[in-house]
């Protein structure tokens, strides 16, 4: 169900009603009142906006569409009689009838206003004209806009009253029948009149009315005279007034007594659990206009959206709109055909598009394989047969019985693709104190291209199974650098029959022997 809030400002108090509403069910969630001494005005609507903001935080109240009903001392009332005339052509006779009967500037005013259902004898129509001050309208917006709410309508607050009463008076007035309304409020309140859902009177309660029963009751009979002066012929059958009804003697008992009409109490906020104390009287036209947003989604009266004007039909429109038709229909088969062969067009640029995109995967994927191709062309340069290496370094050692490589290590040359090194080389290893075989070796690797800087005495290193007794100095050869060849350059063999190594025994002499290449890890 749609939710709304209602307010009214009476006479230094403020009525918020929240409800939701749908096909004329209004269910009221919550009813607050507090005191404001001013109404929302130019000068203070944003600030009064902001406190009503802080009201519906405290109370837990979610922003929704905002009502406001106004009492009869903001708004200007006429009772005009017009012509039959076509609706289109009604409010500008309204405005031109109350532009006669208002002395306030129309320029100044927001004018809306509600028609009888039924013609008077002569034929013509009975308006109920409301006029309010464009800057009372503004200062509305401008509170609604200060409250983070949207306005949804300003409507009189007799028309909420009489849409109250109607919702929860027991027993309901007759639909034809004359009746008044009593609402009292803290400090103000009004006083309505009505035959069915036309309003014929509507008074506001002096300040002195409310001060004692006996002034209240002089009040209710004098406009009830004004009333009957203006149309004896249909008397007022009915007084309702708006408060809580229960066992506590109200404003209704007290009149019942005193006046010649049968008065009844109703409650406005029927069958809500948490009421604020006080009247409710004040209550009326918040919840009087969430049962008229609840019936219809026009409200009687609202200086919001008021009924303006509007251009004559045309008596040559049925032929205008079958033109139209057929030029609709003119363009559409147009518009077809050229929709068919744009259709074609963009099937056709579709197909490129794909054989475009075919073509450019396809020659991702070879710029791909072009990539893997020569980084594997620039890894087979770099490539060692390191098996080949190792047993051409084991060719070339010198003797075995004399020289001992404990350790190898490789790691890649860092210009291996485009220099004349493939990968750098260590050696490690125990010599005896004869220097010849690493002599030897540097020479055999100098002269099988091998880059070495040199071999250097070495300490701090220890190897199992080496006897130190007989390899007494420790050697290193660090970054050697090792040459590209190509598998057919590897041609050394190795001799058929090598040294026994060390540790071996003859079979002549039963003595150790020093290993000799076979010896290298």
């Amino acid at each position: 169900m749609p939710r709304y809030l209602a307010l009214d400002w009476d006479a230094g108090h403020v009525y918020l009603v929240d409800a939701n509403v749908a096909k004329g069910v209004v269910k009221i969630d919550q009813a607050l009142s507090w005191p404001e001494e001013q109404p929302p005005a130019a000068g203070n609507a944003a600030a009064f906006g902001e406190r009503l903001k802080n009201r519906l935080k405290d109370a837990g109240i979610a922003p929704a569409p905002l009502l406001v009903a106004v009492g009869r001392e903001r708004v200007i009332v006429k009772d005009v009689k017009i012509p039959a005339v076509p609706p289109h052509e009604e409010p500008a006779v309204v405005r031109f009838q109350a532009m006669k009967e208002l002395t306030e500037a129309v320029e100044d005013l927001v004018i809306d206003y509600a028609t009888a259902d039924v013609p008077e004898p002569s034929g013509e129509k009975k308006a109920f004209v409301a006029a309010l001050k464009r800057e009372q309208v503004a200062a509305a917006r401008t509170m609604a806009q200060a409250a983070g709410l949207k306005i949804a309508g300003i409507t009189p607050r007799a028309f909420g009253a009489i849409a109250a009463l109607r919702r929860t008076a027991q027993p309901a007035p007759e639909p034809a029948t004359a009746f008044a309304v009593l609402c009292v409020g803290e400090k103000g309140g009004e006083f309505v009149v009505a035959r069915g859902e036309q309003i014929a009177l509507v008074r506001q309660l002096s300040a002195a009315a409310r001060t004692t029963d006996a002034a209240l009751v002089g009040e209710i009979r004098r406009n009830l005279a004004v009333y009957a002066g203006q149309a004896g012929q249909q008397p007022v059958r009915a007084l309702y007034v708006a408060e809580a009804t229960g066992p506590t003697m109200g404003v209704a008992d007290r009149l019942r007594d005193t006046l010649a009409v049968p008065v009844y109490a109703f409650d406005p906020l029927s069958g809500l659990a948490d009421v604020p104390p006080g009247p409710r009287g004040g209550f009326v036209g918040p919840a009087g206009l969430l049962h008229l947003r609840a019936r219809s989604a026009e409200l009687p009266i609202n200086f919001v959206q008021p009924r303006e004007p509007k251009p004559p039909r045309d008596p040559n429109r049925r032929a205008l709109t079958w033109a139209a038709g057929i030029a609709a229909g003119v363009v559409l088969l147009l518009g077809g055909i050229g929709y068919l062969r744009l259709s074609s067009q963009e099937r056709r640029v579709k197909e490129l598009e794909a054989e475009k995109k075919w073509a450019q995967e396809q020659n991702e994927l070879l710029a791909k394989d072009d990539q893997k191709n020569k980084a594997l062309d620039d890894w087979l340069k770099t490539d060692i047969v390191w098996l080949d290496e190792l047993y051409d370094l084991t060719s070339i050692w010198p003797d075995g019985n004399k020289l001992l490589l404990t350790k190898l290590a490789t790691k890649p040359h860092p210009n291996a693709v485009r220099g004349k090194f493939a990968a750098y080389m260590d050696l490690e290893g125990f010599a005896t104190l004869d220097n010849k075989p690493l002599t030897d070796l540097r020479a055999a690797l100098d002269n099988d291209g091998y880059a070495i800087a040199g071999i250097l005495p070495k300490s701090g290193s220890t190897a199992r199974g080496v006897n130190r007794l007989i390899f007494r100095q420790q050697w290193g050869a660090n970054s050697i650098g090792v040459p590209k060849r190509q598998p057919a350059e590897y041609t050394r063999k190795l001799a058929t029959k090598s040294p026994p190594a060390i540790g071996e025994k003859t079979a002549e002499r039963g003595e150790e022997k020093t290993a000799g290449p076979g010896g290298a890890p």
